[in-house]
């Protein structure tokens, strides 16, 4: 079955965008890894904030997704407050099962916020907005 004209160019389009996923924890790095794959934009994930920073200047990511407690010596606030302040305006979403981070993330310069656990739905919307 033939898509219409163009749909390729699109689809190379959307698998050129990089989403970082900072977690520490595995299975929730690979629980947002596959959601995010399924809207066919490539992954990159990290286990620590500090990690995450390198593969910021590195990639330059279209989309970082991070938790707030990632076992490093930063937190997702101060991982967003430093990007805010170097004028990096790649968009954020956080992830955190802390009460009230997402609201204080969103303050700091995130996009969007969510409680774990994760609905799906919710942060699928969240990055086709930001994506496409």
């Amino acid at each position: 079955m033939r898509g219409r004209k163009g749909e390729n160019r699109n689809m190379r389009t959307l698998i050129k965008k990089i989403v970082l996923v900072i977690e520490d924890d595995p299975s929730t790095r690979l629980l947002l890894q596959l959601i995010i794959r399924s809207l066919q934009v490539r992954t990159i994930t990290s286990p620590t904030i500090e990690q995450g920073c390198l593969v910021i200047a590195e990639k330059k990511p279209d989309l970082v997704v991070t938790d707030h407690c990632t076992n490093s010596e930063m937190t997702g606030l101060e991982l967003i407050k430093l990007l805010r302040h170097q004028r990096n305006q790649t968009p954020i979403i956080m992830v955190s099962g802390t009460k009230n981070i997402p609201e204080q993330a969103i303050q700091e310069g995130a996009q969007y916020g969510f409680d774990k656990p994760i609905v799906s739905t919710k942060l699928i919307k969240a990055i086709c907005l930001l994506l496409f």
